[in-house]
């Protein structure tokens, strides 16, 4: 079976794919924190960086820079260029 499409209907079909591809690829981004400058807590940060927690708990023994909101004392956030900016400089 074959299907002949128009020249605008296939551009009109390239389009919608196009799109279905954007939004997936968008959502798979947002889900994945990947465009937050970012990173909240020790196993998020540990797994940017490919190490294990207790790796990065040396590394900021060692001078990683770390933030806390006030009130939520217990979450880590950690920024990443301020990581890239670290792994450099060792």
């Amino acid at each position: 079976m074959e299907i002949t499409l128009s020249e605008k209907q296939e551009q009109e079909f390239s389009n919608y794919v196009t799109g279905l591809l954007n939004t997936a690829i968008e959502n798979a981004e947002r889900k994945a924190n990947l465009n937050s400058p970012f990173l909240k807590g020790k196993r998020a940060a540990a797994k940017y960086l490919g190490v294990s927690t207790q790796t990065l708990t040396k590394m900021m023994s060692s001078g990683l820079e770390c933030h806390y909101i006030e009130g939520l004392e217990n979450v880590v956030f950690f920024d990443k260029r301020e990581i890239s900016k670290f792994i450099k400089q060792q």
